[in-house]
């Protein structure tokens, strides 16, 4: 009977049993492991037991000292590993100086480093001017909220600013005009969101801006009469266009940008994964990645399954290679030491209508005490009142819809396969 079970035969009228409840145990079996491996792209996994991770290299210790300690029981997440220009670093990048927020920019053009979720435009306040990168992404707040909870761990990463009006100056030739609706292609492109939500008068300026473009005929050095009714922007004096929800930063930066979690994995795997404290920013870049919706955004943020430790979005594991248990637990106490106004100063930072920013602290906070609870640290256990669902889905200047894409089920399509594969595994040991 086990054998049939567990093997799959096909049934016979002596043993009826080996049938295809016999086939769906096999095969949930089988595909177990599979499932976790594919997991590894949008789920970041910790082994919990995993003693073949490569010991860190930024202790102070030797691999042989490591692993002596390890032997003697001692905690290896307790050590702290020595600085360099990402973590407490003695030199830090300086927090650049931006424009006032009612500067015109103009637009020098689409960033070859644009993902598909976040794209580039640089851009400058003028000739001879410093250039910055405006990001358009619907991760900003997001985003912004990573960069923050990475400064109030010790990383030296230099601050971006929230435009949220990013107002753009068209220039007197169809060079301006053809960028622009090129960087609206591939926001539209790189989000899976209209072009119409990221500019201010929407449907009507795309469409004005349509028509201006075809008057250009391809040509960049192409000039439209200023005063052609055709191509004056709906509403919108002296030609200038609004883009909702940039993120400024400053073209040339000296350290990686690893508050966007796009790391290169080549550049990972040589100078990353070899540090604690740098393969361990995984760890507070899938705490802290919010859906566009923010109903979306669950109250779990770690769990334990199948000798892993297992987190949500954020970054692949590809960007964790190396990761080990110790590593999670030594910046995962760093987190259960953050108090609620350092969790109030972090969500503040995501730039959210006001409205909102309270159930998204809420949110913010179950899955900190979660997550401390999962790693068994010690931490505040803030006290949360369960936030209701949010209905509002659009603000005034954000291109995010933050009611978007809700499920009608509260039950996940991943969390239903894994009850019925746990049910049909029960049937079939029961009948044993």
């Amino acid at each position: 009977m086990l054998l049939c079970t567990l093997f799959y035969i096909p049934k016979t009228k002596k043993n009826p049993l080996c049938s295809w409840m016999g086939a769906l145990l096999l095969a949930f079996v089988m595909l177990k492991p599979a499932w976790l491996w594919a997991q590894g792209f949008t789920q970041l996994l910790i082994p919990i037991h995993e003693k073949r991770v490569p010991f860190p290299r930024d202790l102070g210790l030797s691999p042989l000292e490591l692993e002596r300690l390890r032997a003697q029981g001692r905690d290896l997440s307790a050590l702290e590993p020595t600085p360099n220009n990402l973590y407490r670093s003695p030199n830090p990048v300086p927090d650049p100086v931006f424009p006032a927020q009612s500067t015109l920019f103009q637009i020098v053009g689409l960033r070859e480093e644009s993902t598909q979720a976040v794209t580039r435009v640089l851009v400058t306040p003028g000739i001879g001017q410093p250039t910055y990168d405006a990001v358009l992404s619907l991760e900003g707040p997001s985003i912004l909220m990573r960069h923050a909870l990475l400064r109030a761990l010790g990383y030296t990463v230099p601050a971006p600013q929230m435009f949220q009006r990013l107002q753009i100056k068209l220039g007197p030739t169809c060079g301006d005009v053809l960028q622009l609706n090129e960087i609206l292609d591939a926001v539209e492109q790189g989000n899976n969101w209209p072009r119409n939500f990221w500019i201010e008068g929407g449907k009507e300026t795309i469409a004005t801006l349509d028509q201006r473009a075809k008057l250009c005929r391809g040509n960049p050095d192409e000039k439209i009469p200023p005063k052609d009714p055709e191509t004056v922007l709906p509403g919108v004096k002296e030609k200038i266009i609004v883009l909702f929800g940039s993120i400024l930063e400053p073209s040339e930066s000296r350290v990686p940008r690893i508050h966007y979690g796009e790391l290169n994995p080549e550049n990972f795997s040589s100078y990353f994964a070899p540090l604690r404290s740098l393969r361990s920013v995984a760890v507070p870049i899938s705490l802290m990645t919010l859906p566009q919706s923010i109903n979306l955004f669950g109250f779990e943020s770690i769990k334990k399954d199948n000798g892993f430790y297992v987190m949500s979005g954020g970054i692949s594991q590809s960007y964790s290679q190396g990761l080990s248990a110790d590593d999670a637990l030594w910046i995962g106490k760093k987190i259960c030491q953050l108090d609620r106004n350092q969790w109030q100063t972090i969500v503040a930072a995501g730039k959210y209508p006001d409205a909102i920013t309270p159930t998204v602290l809420s949110r913010v906070l179950i899955r900190a005490n979660r997550f401390c609870e999962v790693l068994n640290l010690n931490s505040p256990q803030f006290s949360i009142d369960i936030p209701q669902k949010w209905t509002q889905e659009s603000f005034p200047n954000y291109p995010q819809r933050f009611s978007y894409g809700d499920p009608k089920n509260p039950l996940r399509f991943t969390e239903i396969l894994k009850f019925l594969g746990v049910k049909s595994m029960s049937q079939g040991l029961g009948a044993i």
